[in-house]
């Protein structure tokens, strides 16, 4: 059997705005060099896909809407690629514990029953329950549910998850926070501090501690 064989596309270069060709083998791009179409104005834009590190449902669809179908996430992805999303974490919020990590298996599921879906999942983004229990802040995240990181709890997710919990966003005004984050960098999630109400010391010992990013963060100017 011969190496598989090569093909290429045309399009426009999305920085320079140039005609380009990308010659492909085995889904690695081999090269990508100028080109001189015939009709520029039928080729489409060529540019890298996009990320998003937190989709909580697109196109009528919601991660947290339970019970999740099982084309729930296939077809999420698949509307996400016509937009150049190519990889993304789909967002669980909280929730009770059974619903976190009923939620939490479908996704896992869908990843192994598909592995180009599963492919295209960066990893699973669990925004809450550890987040402020504050009106404000804690947005439109049940109160009901919100409650101090729980590294058991946390585990049990995860197993569930397939270990595909990458992000998980937090309060760091919670006293056990500063060890959780600890223990989530040792074991390759990030952490992302968001829906807080945390002192600006709080928020210190947390990026301490390993959080390194801000989930919603705005900044203006005065």
């Amino acid at each position: 059997m011969g190496s598989p064989q090569a093909w290429s596309l045309r399009g426009i270069h999305y920085a320079t705005g140039e005609p380009v060709e990308v010659v492909i083998r085995e889904g690695f791009i081999l090269s990508v060099s100028p080109c001189d179409p015939k009709d520029r104005s039928a080729l489409g834009y060529i540019g890298p896909g996009l990320v998003d590190l937190q989709i909580n449902g697109y196109a009528g669809h919601d991660f947290n809407s339970l019970p999740l179908s099982a084309d729930l996430v296939p077809e999420v992805t698949a509307k996400l690629w016509r937009e150049g999303v190519t990889s993304y974490c789909p967002t669980v919020i909280t929730n009770g514990d059974r619903e976190i990590g009923e939620a939490l298996r479908r996704i896992a599921e869908a990843c192994e029953k598909n592995k180009e879906i599963g492919s295209c999942i960066a990893g699973i983004h669990l925004e809450g329950p550890f987040i402020t229990p504050e009106d404000g802040p804690r947005g439109a995240h049940d109160r009901k549910f919100v409650k101090p990181p729980d590294w058991e709890l946390f585990q049990r997710w995860q197993e569930a998850a397939g270990g595909r919990i990458a992000i998980v966003t937090l309060s760091p005004e919670w006293d056990s926070a500063a060890s959780f984050i600890e223990r989530c960098v040792d074991s390759g999630v990030a952490v992302s501090i968001g829906h807080t109400a945390a002192a600006p010391e709080q928020i210190r010992e947390a990026v301490r501690a390993g959080a390194s990013l801000s989930t919603h963060l705005a900044m203006g100017l005065i």
